[in-house]
């Protein structure tokens, strides 16, 4: 099994920036592939990360609130008591990670794929589900308090 990367936050903070310059077409700009890497306790907060890869990273504790991830790809990601609160994550991959504990209090999760994913005591409180995929997934505690739930595809769900 390899060895995970881990980042500095200051290192964090240069590849959000360089991702950002991507985003906007500049020269000197790559795309922020976050692909095996250990991300816990880091501070995204407010970030621009539409498109980025966090495909099988390790997340603990790490802040994501007001960051956009829209059609970012978490796929078999490990995320446990993170905030993703007021993020947006429109049309993002969640497939197959585990998210144990994670808040998605306001968050914009329009059209996310959460399919098998294992949300066990996730905070969806005022959540925008509209159209997500939660098929198969593992809802085991999970908060849905006043979340919007408009064509939501549920079956097969462990709650």
């Amino acid at each position: 099994m390899r060895d995970r990367k881990t980042l500095s936050q200051a290192e964090l903070d240069n590849k959000i920036q360089l991702h950002k310059l991507w985003l906007d077409g500049i020269d000197g700009g790559e795309f922020a592939d976050f692909t095996y890497m250990e991300l816990s306790n880091m501070n995204f907060e407010n970030a621009d990360l539409t498109k980025a890869s966090f495909n099988n990273c390790k997340i603990y504790n790490a802040n994501f609130k007001n960051t956009i991830v829209d059609k970012a790809d978490f796929t078999l990601a490990i995320i446990n008591n993170g905030t993703f609160e007021s993020a947006s994550a429109i049309e993002t991959k969640f497939y197959m990670p585990s998210l144990y504990q994670v808040n998605f209090t306001n968050a914009n999760l329009t059209d996310a794929n959460m399919t098998d994913s294992v949300c066990r005591e996730a905070n969806f409180t005022g959540a925008n589900l509209l159209r997500a995929d939660l098929q198969g997934a593992n809802l085991l505690g999970a908060n849905f308090k006043d979340a919007r739930q408009r064509q939501v595809l549920f079956g097969n769900n462990r709650r």
